[in-house]
């Protein structure tokens, strides 16, 4: 009897030694993390900032919880928070995470050859768990800087990352390519700064490839010049198939967009693309678009303007009859502005706006824009 006690006893210790093993713990405010092995980890902390860092060595795959930690290295040369270069890494989100880097590296480093999937502790799908990341100069909230990005996938908790500048929110960092990002579940808010995407490629990036089929995603490019919200970059591509929520351009971009030989197909979901101000088509290169009726509440006063809309050339003037007072622009097809009002046309009238004679487009078509977000094409022909 005795003997047979001991033996149970004995084989207990033994299987605590184990799971021990299998899940190892570690309090980030109590000094950096730099994970070497195989294997499942817990990285916990207090909530109050620290410059202790993570680091998954390349090759290593590992699996982790990773629950209150906040890591500032914004303020020291040359430092990551979190960098799994070259490893392969499944996050599970706990409560409230916060990762800032300094400058040319990203909040959550995810650089070429590296493979990250995001979701919440509480599964796929849920959005508990956050995590906010912020990039340095050059570099995106999460995944790569110019040395190019790895995989990303999101399939659950809520993402909060920002680019630093000319960097992805999401994506890739200046010069570099994106990797492909594919977004299932979760809350997403991806954010470029200064020339980036948000989710996407940064400044003069290229070959993103984005797939997204569920979960909210939120995308804000960059307000100057060429900032998609959702941009692909030369030579990569967007598909969506599912999912909700807003992709803003910047002044001069696509709400989605890929450009040169890249493209665009939407066949589901309500990801609503809100061009920049300045943007005109054809950057969404080969795009499949959904019906308006698919739009959020928040589009429902456009869906109505559109309604009403009359955009039309009589005895060589331009007219544009709208329900609202609108600031009007034309532009070329290759973008070039021809011209703009000075002041807002007025709602419902009945007088032209300009002789298309002024405009040095005939035989072509040429893009009109209202302020209240629509775009009309035509095809201008006057002898």
């Amino acid at each position: 009897m005795n003997m047979n006690r001991t033996i149970y006893f004995a084989a207990a210790v033994c299987l605590l030694c184990l799971s021990t093993a299998q899940a190892q713990n570690f309090n980030i405010n109590a000094g950096s993390v730099a994970i070497t092995t195989n294997g499942e980890y817990k990285i916990s902390g207090n909530g109050t900032p620290t410059t202790n860092t993570i680091t998954v060595n390349p090759g290593v795959v590992a699996d982790i919880i990773l629950e209150n930690v906040n890591i500032d290295v914004s303020g020291i040369e040359y430092a990551c928070a979190f960098d799994i270069t070259g490893a392969t890494v499944t996050l599970r989100l706990s409560n409230a995470n916060t990762l800032k880097s300094s400058n040319y590296f990203a909040g959550l480093q995810v650089k070429k050859g590296a493979s990250l999937t995001i979701t919440s502790k509480s599964g796929n799908g849920s959005t508990n768990g956050t995590l906010n990341a912020t990039g340095g100069i050059c570099a995106a909230g999460v995944g790569g800087n110019p040395s190019g990005s790895g995989d990303i996938t999101i399939s659950g908790g809520t993402v909060n990352a920002t680019g630093g500048d000319y960097g992805a929110g999401i994506g890739g960092g200046y010069g570099a390519n994106g990797g492909d990002i594919t977004i299932s579940g979760g809350t997403v808010n991806a954010t470029a700064i200064y020339w980036g995407a948000g989710i996407g490629t940064g400044c003069d990036g290229y070959g993103s490839n984005i797939t997204i089929s569920g979960g909210t995603v939120n995308a804000t490019g960059s307000y100057n010049y060429w900032g998609a919200g959702i941009g692909a970059g030369c030579y990569g591509t967007v598909t969506i198939t599912g999912g909700t929520g807003i992709a803003r351009g910047g002044q001069w971009a696509p709400g989605i967009g890929a450009n040169c030989s890249g493209t665009v197909t939407v066949t589901g979901g309500s990801i609503v693309a809100i061009d920049g101000d300045c943007f005109t088509p054809p950057h969404n290169t080969n795009a499949t678009l959904r019906s308006a009726s698919d739009a959020p509440d928040i589009l429902e006063d456009l869906i109505a303007i559109l309604s009403q809309l009359q955009v039309y050339i009589n005895n060589g003037w331009l007219y544009v009859n709208s329900p609202v007072d609108e600031y009007i622009s034309i532009y070329s097809i290759k973008g070039t502005e021809l011209y703009r009002t000075a002041t807002a046309v007025p709602a419902n009238t009945t007088t032209g706006i300009v002789n298309t004679g002024n405009l040095s487009v005939s035989g072509s078509g040429a893009i009109i824009k209202g302020s209240s977000g629509w775009v009309k094409k035509l095809l201008i022909v006057y002898n």
